[in-house]
């Protein structure tokens, strides 16, 4: 896909039914979901060329616990919609930091960080 108006091209590569390789570029850095594409490795599908998950297919980010491939994006979520404030529940509702405990202080961390405010009395 070239869309001339905007400097982009997206290219796809692909040999009997699975994506060999895959550029995005432009005037500027392109967004691409890195993990995305690299779990589509065995399909060839039109759609790995907007580079990231479909809407239906949320994107879980950047791995944070190997052990169970629990993504930044996934535990954001969980902190920000309040199912998951301590790294007990984070182990609790998406099973992070449940197995060799190695990223346990990373998700001390992404608590802090993505903890909603506390509102005024």
């Amino acid at each position: 896909m070239i869309d001339a108006k905007r400097g982009l091209a997206r290219i796809a590569f692909h040999a009997e039914g699975r994506l060999l390789a895959a550029l995005f570029a432009g005037p500027s850095p392109v967004a691409v979901a890195r993990d995305h594409l690299a779990s589509r490795l065995n399909e060839a599908k039109p759609t790995i060329l907007a580079g990231r998950p479909r809407a239906d297919m949320p994107d879980p980010g950047a791995t944070v616990c190997a052990c169970l491939n629990v993504g930044i994006n996934t535990i954001r979520a969980a902190i920000q919609s309040g199912r998951a404030l301590s790294v007990a529940a984070l182990g609790e509702a998406l099973g992070a930091g449940t197995s060799c405990g190695s990223c346990r202080p990373e998700l001390a961390g992404l608590l802090t960080r993505f903890k909603l405010p506390e509102a005024a009395e």
